[in-house]
């Protein structure tokens, strides 16, 4: 994960939490759509994408734009002085539970978007080659589309 400001006010603080959780939150996107492809290889039975859904190991860099914009989303939505003014017993382990627990829950709502799940699958199977880059390219735009609401910075969201 690359710490930076994504919007106006962005918690770096926050941002440096997510990063200590970066693979946990990789593994929930990986493991989730993994999963919704095995489903869909289970009712269609399609031919030629026989690792999709099995891909298990791989370059971290190739989602890490994928999963810095959801960091930066969750930031924006959910923290913008709310943590702050909440006490915690473990601030540092709240923080990267409430973060993880809601990257589950917009991983699973991507059931709805099986373009983002195709993706990720293209991404992982096509690592660091011009399917792959095509791939993490729609999935940026696509995330970009979910979190409209997010004061952007203009250069991550002129990159669409």
């Amino acid at each position: 994960m690359i710490v930076g400001e994504y919007f106006p006010d962005d918690d770096l603080t926050i941002g440096w939490l997510q990063h200590d959780v970066y693979g946990q939150a990789l593994g929930i996107i990986v493991n989730k759509c993994n999963h919704y492809t095995r489903f869909a290889k289970a009712v269609l039975e399609p031919e030629g994408y026989s690792s999709w859904g099995t891909v298990g190991t791989f370059d971290h860099r190739t989602l890490q734009e994928a999963h810095d914009l959801l960091a930066a989303a969750w930031r924006f939505q959910h923290i913008q002085g709310q943590i702050q003014k909440t006490i915690f017993d473990d601030p540092k382990e709240d923080v990267q539970t409430l973060w993880l627990h809601w990257l589950q829950d917009e991983v699973a709502q991507w059931i709805h978007q099986p373009q983002i799940v195709r993706d990720v699958q293209l991404i992982l199977e096509n690592q660091n080659k011009p399917l792959g880059y095509q791939a993490e390219s729609r999935l940026r735009s696509a995330i970009l589309e979910r979190f409209f609401d997010v004061s952007w910075r203009i250069d991550i969201d002129e990159q669409s």
